[in-house]
């Protein structure tokens, strides 16, 4: 983390494959829903760009997912599980 690089990886069978993104800054996490009904994660850092975390099959479970990681980065956290109503969450209020 104190480097922010995030490591892909890969795996096929008894073979892996590590690729490293460095990301100069990272911005903010955002969880929401897609198209399918599962609930993603994304990491967004420097010029608009994302890194694809992780889904969830509930919204809570993405909630506390990248509550987790917003606050192990410092980070701010973007609710975009509504379609044209992101909020952003206040972390100090959450237990």
């Amino acid at each position: 983390m104190e480097t922010n690089t995030v490591i892909s990886r890969y795996i096929i069978g008894p073979f892996s494959y590590d690729v490293k993104l460095k990301a100069t800054e990272f911005e903010y996490i955002s969880f929401f829903e897609d198209r399918y009904g599962e609930f993603g994660t994304n990491l967004w850092y420097v010029k608009n760009r994302h890194y694809k975390m992780y889904s969830f099959e509930d919204k809570e479970s993405a909630f506390q997912f990248s509550l987790n990681l917003s606050n192990k980065l410092n980070i701010d956290l973007l609710d975009a599980t509504e379609k044209g109503n992101f909020k952003w969450v206040e972390k100090e209020n959450i237990q």
